[in-house]
C-alpha cells in the first residue's frame, strides 16, 4: 500500500501509513523504493515524510543511502 500511495501522489495516505508503521524501506518487484517513487512523482511533501521516517531508523548505512539518493 505504501508504494502505491507514494507512486500515485497520495501524500496524506503516505503520512497515515507511515504513522501506522508502514515499511519505508519497502521496494517493488523492480527494486524501486518508496522514496524513489515519491521523487519520481515530484511530490516534495511526500518525500519529506519518507526521509524524516528513514532518518529515524538507527542505521548509519541507511542514512548514507538516503543522502546518496538525494545527491544523485
Amino acid at each position: 500500500p505504501l508504494i502505491f500511495a507514494a507512486r500515485s501522489g497520495y501524500t496524506e495516505t503516505v503520512e497515515l501509513l507511515i504513522q501506522n508503521g508502514a515499511n519505508v524501506l519497502a521496494q517493488d518487484n523492480t527494486g524501486k523504493g518508496v522514496l524513489a517513487w515519491a521523487a519520481n512523482h515530484n511530490d516534495l511533501p511526500c518525500c519529506q515524510l519518507i526521509i524524516n521516517r528513514l532518518l529515524q531508523i538507527p542505521n548509519e548505512e541507511q542514512t548514507k543511502r538516503i543522502l546518496t539518493f538525494l545527491v544523485c
